[in-house]
This record gives C-alpha cells, structure tokens and sequence, in this order.
C-alpha cells in the first residue's frame, strides 16, 4: 500500500507532486493508494489527484475531511474505490443517517 499523508505535508492540491509519488510507488510494487487528507482536515484531497491516481488502474481509499454527501460523491466519481469517514462523524452522528440515505437513493 502506498499512504500519502497529503495533509500533514499539505499537499493535497500539489498533483504532480502526488503523482510522481504514485509512480515510484507502483515501481516498488504497491498494488494501492491511501489518499489521506489527514484526520479533521479542512480540504479534502482534490478531483484532479484523484483523476490522476485513478489513471494508474490502482484501487484508491480516500479520507480526510470529507463532510457531506457531496463530496463523498465527487470522490466516487472522481476514482475512489473506498472512502473513509472518522472525525466528522463523532460530532454529527445522523451524517451515517445522511450517507446511508444518500446510498440508498443512488440504488433506485
């Protein structure tokens, strides 16, 4: 698994960056990409790295600083395989209530 800690560094918007990373991490035989933002971030990981990530057929885990459906649903679209939810969640229990709805409705 290849981690990018793109908070603590604040690297979430410095794709290329991020992007020779994940090339030096696929040359070393990774097989996965954790994109985290860092726990309470303020921004979350953009669509652009995503995009890129996503470009290297790689399964891709995202957190850090998700707050909403929307952005859970941008991070799907943008190449997420999985996304994590931590922090948020502790202060604003009925966002599981949102997201379980949210997934819900994207079924029908």
């Amino acid at each position: 698994m290849l981690w990018l800690m793109l908070g603590r560094l604040r690297l979430c918007h410095q794709i290329n960056l991020i992007e020779s990373t994940v090339l030096a991490g696929i040359l070393q035989g990774k097989s996965l990409i954790y994109l985290d933002a860092d726990s309470g971030a303020k921004d979350i990981v953009s669509v652009e790295i995503f995009s890129k990530c996503a470009q290297q057929e790689m399964p891709i885990i995202v957190g850090g600083g998700i707050r909403s459906t929307e952005e859970i649903n941008e991070a799907k679209n943008a190449g997420a395989n999985v996304i994590v939810i931590g922090n948020y969640t502790e202060d604003n229990v009925d966002f599981l209530l949102d997201i379980a709805q949210f997934w819900t409705s994207q079924l029908h």
